[in-house]
C-alpha cells in the first residue's frame, strides 16, 4: 500500500519506521547483553543478589521490562533458534515473552516457526494450547482507592462455591458480588482456623474474669510411676519430659508474636513469614525448659529447621536468629 503522502507526511513516517526499528534493534541488543552479564556474573560486583536485581537497580530498567527481557535472555540460550532469530531481529522481544513458557526441545522448532508467521493473539492462543498451565499464574495488581485486582484461575468447582456463597449473603442483603462472597469466606476460614484471631478471643475472655490463682496440676506418667508439673520438670526425678502445651499456652504465644515468625537476621530485620508457623521452645525440653510462654517463641519451618539442625540457643548467643526478647517485645510496639 501506497498512500498518497504530502511531503511532511512522508518525512514523518520514515522518522516513526526508523524509530520501530531502533526499539526492536534496542530490545534485541539489551536481551544479547544480558546473556552476557550472566554468564560472566558481573551483577555480583555490584553487591545485586540477582540479575533481575542489577537490571532493576543498575539499568533502571522497569520490573517488567528487566522480568520480560531476562526470561527471554535465558530462554533463547537454550534454543538455538530463538537465539538466532533475536540476533536477526527476526523476533521482538515482546513476542518471543510468549513463548518461553511453552518451549520445549521437542516442540521448539514447530513454536518458533509458528511465531514468526502468524499474529500475537495467535500465538497467544497456540501457546495456551500446548501448555494450559501458562496462563494459571495469579497475580495481583493495585488500583485506585487502595484496592487490588486479583487474577486466578480456580477450578469450576471452587466458582461454583463462590458464587454459592455470593447468593446466601445476597439473601441476607448484603449484595457485593463476587467480592463480597470472598471476604464472607475469608472471614469465616479466619474466624475458625486462625491462631492469632483464637488468642484475641481467649485474651479477651480471660480478662473479663477474675484473676484467679489456678490449683497446682501434676501429670502422671503410669509407665514409670512419676509426676511431673506443668513446665515439664519431673517431681520425681531428674530426667524431663515433653508435655503437650494447652491451647492457653499457645493462644499467649501466638497472640504476643502475632501469628508470624521471630527470626532476626543479620541486618536486623524479622522474618515475619506467616506461613508454616511452629511453636518453638527457646530452652529445650532436654534441657529442662518448659511450656510457660516465656519459654515458647513462633518460627516459620525454615528456620525452626536451621535452630534445630545447629543446636543453637535462641536467646543470647546468636543475634541472627532472634534478638533478646525484651528487643522484640518493643518491637511490637
Amino acid at each position: 500500500m501506497n498512500p498518497e503522502l504530502t511531503l511532511a507526511q512522508k518525512t514523518l513516517h520514515l522518522r516513526a519506521v526508523a524509530c520501530g526499528r531502533d526499539h526492536r534493534g534496542a530490545e534485541a541488543n539489551l536481551v544479547l547483553v544480558l546473556q552476557d552479564v550472566e554468564r560472566s556474573g558481573l551483577w555480583r560486583k555490584f553487591d545485586r543478589r540477582s540479575l533481575f536485581a542489577y537490571a532493576v537497580g543498575e539499568l533502571g530498567l522497569t520490573n517488567s521490562v528487566a522480568g520480560m527481557s531476562i526470561a527471554v535472555a535465558r530462554t533463547a540460550m537454550l534454543f538455538p533458534l530463538l537465539q538466532n532469530a533475536i540476533e536477526k531481529r527476526q523476533m521482538s522481544v515482546s513476542l518471543a515473552s510468549r513463548i518461553v513458557s511453552c518451549l520445549t526441545p521437542e516442540n521448539s522448532g514447530d513454536v518458533i516457526a509458528y511465531a514468526l508467521t502468524h499474529t500475537c493473539r495467535e500465538v497467544n492462543e497456540d501457546c495456551a494450547r500446548r501448555n494450559p498451565q501458562r496462563d494459571a499464574r495469579d497475580g495481583a495488581k493495585p488500583t485506585a482507592d487502595k484496592r487490588i485486582k486479583l487474577t486466578v484461575t480456580v477450578s469450576r468447582a471452587i466458582y461454583d462455591k463462590l458464587r454459592r456463597v455470593e447468593s446466601l449473603e445476597a439473601q441476607c442483603n448484603r449484595a457485593g458480588g463476587l467480592e463480597r462472597a470472598i471476604e464472607a469466606a475469608s472471614e469465616e476460614y479466619l474466624a475458625r482456623r486462625d491462631p492469632v484471631r483464637k488468642a484475641a478471643r481467649a485474651q479477651a475472655k480471660a480478662s473479663g474474669k477474675a484473676a484467679a490463682s489456678p490449683e497446682p496440676c501434676t501429670y502422671r506418667d503410669k509407665q514409670n510411676n512419676t509426676t511431673y508439673d506443668p513446665v515439664g520438670s519431673e517431681t520425681d526425678s531428674s530426667e524431663p519430659t515433653r508435655l503437650p502445651m494447652t491451647a492457653a499456652q499457645r493462644h499467649a504465644v501466638h497472640f504476643r508474636d502475632g501469628g508470624m515468625c521471630t527470626h532476626v537476621g543479620a541486618s536486623g530485620k524479622r522474618c515475619g513469614a506467616d506461613r508454616w508457623i511452629d511453636v518453638h521452645h527457646v530452652r529445650p525440653v532436654a534441657q529442662g525448659g518448659g511450656n510457660e510462654p516465656g519459654n515458647l517463641t513462633t518460627l516459620c519451618s525454615r528456620h525452626h529447621d536451621l535452630v534445630h539442625q545447629t543446636s543453637f540457643p535462641i536467646d543470647g548467643q546468636v543475634s541472627w536468629i532472634r534478638e533478646r526478647e525484651v528487643t522484640y517485645r518493643s518491637d511490637l510496639k
